[in-house]
Order: structure tokens, then sequence, then C-alpha cells
């Protein structure tokens, strides 16, 4: 019965995707956009439980509203008379003018470096041009990034005893993302060189693909990974490490599950269970959903590259 309904949720927000995709390709002809709004709309079309998907609305969220907010960031993000802090800054700005609300802040902090260092490119590897990307941003750039977090408003940010988003900045924001990666994981990818992307997702998605797995459970199993592997930062911040852990331990089942069973339409309908469950306890675990996006661009960009 679930999945009935769903499925009827799925085909009216299928033709939407449609037009969308229709839109962006009749407007956009640069290859790293194509690639940033597919990863943008994969993580979209597939199950993800907790977070807003085409099987299921979220936390006061629409899939239009991130089909909105892609569309927004993606043509701010490949302006090349923008740096990368300009480039973070403006396509906040922008989803806020097209949507009013926080869907992406994530995905832009983890996207933009990825898509500044592929100018770098073919010279260095692209990790490592991403890493330079960060390297360079002085404390202006920082101001303009912290800017960028405050415009979007991210919900339990709280205070910090040290470099805190409401205080006057005077720190690269290499330093800033350091102090905060024990409990952030997308300030944790700013500080390592973006290892949980590179290795963690980078391995996650390689084993997938060897069991001929499509490309709807591909997104799936990341995200799950990254659930079941780490925190997830957003839960942390709004309900505390206790629940956290708790949606972890869940998500590890899950894994477990989609591990052992092919193709994933055969528990969707428990996916789409637990789905129900979470955002009734208002349980959104948005950061493996942004670590999930920036992954699969990423590895899209190597593929192409290599």
């Amino acid at each position: 019965m679930i999945e009935s309904i769903h499925h009827e949720a799925h085909q009216s927000v299928g033709a939407r995707i449609e037009e969308w995709n229709k839109k962006v390709a009749t407007e956009i002809s640069c290859p790293i956009t194509t690639k940033f709004w597919n990863a943008c709309i994969s993580e979209l079309t597939t199950i993800k439980p907790g977070n807003v998907h085409c099987f299921a609305d979220g936390h006061g969220m629409e899939v239009e509203h991130f089909l909105k907010s892609a569309y927004a960031a993606a043509g701010v993000l490949m302006n090349p008379e923008l740096n990368l802090a300009q480039k973070i800054f403006q396509s906040v700005q922008a989803t806020q003018q097209a949507v009013a609300i926080n869907t992406n802040l994530g995905i832009i902090l983890l996207c933009a470096p990825i898509v500044q260092a592929c100018i770098a490119l073919p010279n260095k590897t692209l990790r490592q041009s991403v890493q330079d990307e960060i390297e360079v941003l002085d404390i202006d750039d920082a101001r303009l990034i912290i800017d960028a977090i405050q415009l979007a408003a991210p919900s339990g940010l709280g205070k910090s005893k040290h470099y805190d988003v409401f205080e006057p900045v005077n720190s690269p924001i290499r330093e800033i993302m350091a102090y905060a990666q024990d409990r952030d994981m997308i300030a944790r990818q700013y500080a390592s060189g973006y290892a949980d992307v590179f290795r963690f997702g980078f391995q996650t998605i390689d084993r997938l693909l060897q069991s001929n797995i499509t490309d709807s459970d591909l997104v799936t199993g990341v995200y799950l990974s990254f659930l079941s592997e780490y925190l997830d930062s957003h839960v942390s911040r709004q309900h505390g490490a206790a629940v956290a852990e708790e949606i972890q331990n869940e998500a590890t089942e899950l894994y477990f599950m989609f591990s052992e069973t092919r193709p994933t339409n055969a528990i969707s309908d428990h996916l789409l269970r637990v789905d129900m469950e979470w955002k009734q306890r208002d349980i959104n675990p948005g950061t493996s959903a942004d670590l999930t996006v920036a992954t699969l661009f990423a590895h899209s960009i190597t593929n192409a590259v290599n």
C-alpha cells in the first residue's frame, strides 16, 4: 500500500523532473554544469530514508524546491568570473531568491571547490586541485563563506567557543573548518582534502558498480553507506549525538539489507516505511545526502578525465 501511494507521487514528480531536464539541456552547454545537475537529480530520484526525494517530500520541503535550488546554484557555480568564495556566497544568495529556504548549503559548500578545481585539470588530480583551491582562500574569502552560511541559516547551528560563525572572522576558512571537523562532516572535507569523498565515497561507488547495480540503487547505496559509516552532522545538530548514533545503527541494518537484496525495489516498501518514520520524528540525514551528491559529482568528473 505504501509503495503504491509513493509510486503515484513518483510518477507525478518524475514528469516535473523531465521538464526541468529539458530546460537545463536547452540552456546549459557546459559539461561540468551538466554533471553537477545530474548529480543533484540522481540524488533526488532515489529513495533516501529521512531525506526529501521524488517518492516523498518532507521537513516542509518538496522536490520542486531542490530542483529550483540546483538550477539557481548551477548558474552561479559555473561563472568563470567568480572566485571560489564568491561562487559559494552568490550560489546561496541565488538559492534564497529562488526558494527562500536552506535546501542546498551543504551541496554548495562541497561542490563549489570541485567546480573550481576543474579549472586546474588535467595537470593535477581532482582531489589535489580541490585541496589547493581551499588552501589559497584568504581571510576575506573566509568572511564571504561565513556570510553565506549565515544567509542560509542552517538549523541547529548553535554557538561555538572558537571560530563562531556569528563572530568576526579573522582566520582562513581551512583553519575554521579544521576546528569544526570533529562535529561537522562538511567541515571535515575542507580540513582533510575531501578524504571521505575521494576515499570512502569513491570506494563505495567502485564496489557497488562491480555488482551491475542500477543507477538508482547506486545512489541509495552511497547514501546508506555514508549514513551507516558516519554520524550525520545534521541529525547530530538537531537531535544530539545519541539520536544520531541510533540513526547510524538503523542505517547499518538498512545497508546490510540493501547489500543482500537486489534490486532495491524488492525492499523499497521497507525503505519507505523507515523514511516515513524518520520524517515523522523530524529526522533528516541531510549531510549524508550532501556527501552523496558531492561524491557522485566528483566521481563523474574523475571518470570523464580518466
